[in-house]
């Protein structure tokens, strides 16, 4: 597995994963499930990379998890929280989308790099299907990072 493919790989589901929530089961508040899919997400993956030898699961995981501080958690989550029913529909799509991926990555026999690819270019073609988060909502999300 090469670093290219790993790191466009956890970019294109990071970077979903970075504005949207995810499950079927929404919990009262999406950062939350955000969160936790995330780190589900990069465990999933980092796992496979390592069963490939690139690099081991320890660095992959602190390469590639959630680097938010705590204060920006707390301000996201209450983003997450107003603006529940703004999120949802995209939300919902982007379930949808990662239930899929993981599904996809699960599939793969042996962690094989052209496989692996072809769900990460599943994911994001879905991903650029769903719809956007509200303006108001990514205004939100962005103030949280200043």
């Amino acid at each position: 597995m090469n670093k290219k493919l790993l790191g466009a790989g956890v970019g294109v589901l990071l970077g979903a994963l970075g504005t949207l929530g995810c499950g079927s089961d929404t919990p009262a508040n999406l950062y939350t499930q955000l969160t936790n899919t995330q780190e589900d997400a990069v465990a999933l993956l980092c796992e496979c990379f390592a069963a490939a030898g690139q690099p081991d699961e320890a660095t992959c995981l602190a390469e590639f998890g959630n680097e938010d501080t705590t204060t920006e958690q707390a301000c996201l989550a209450e983003v997450y929280a107003t603006y529940r029913s703004e999120a949802l529909p995209a939300t919902e799509c982007e379930l949808a989308v990662f239930d899929d991926a993981a599904d996809c990555i699960n599939d793969v026999v042996a962690c094989d790099e052209t496989a692996i690819g072809a769900c990460f270019d599943a994911a994001d073609a879905a991903t650029d299907a769903c719809p956007e988060l509200p303006p108001a909502v990514e205004t939100a999300i962005e103030a949280c990072y200043n």
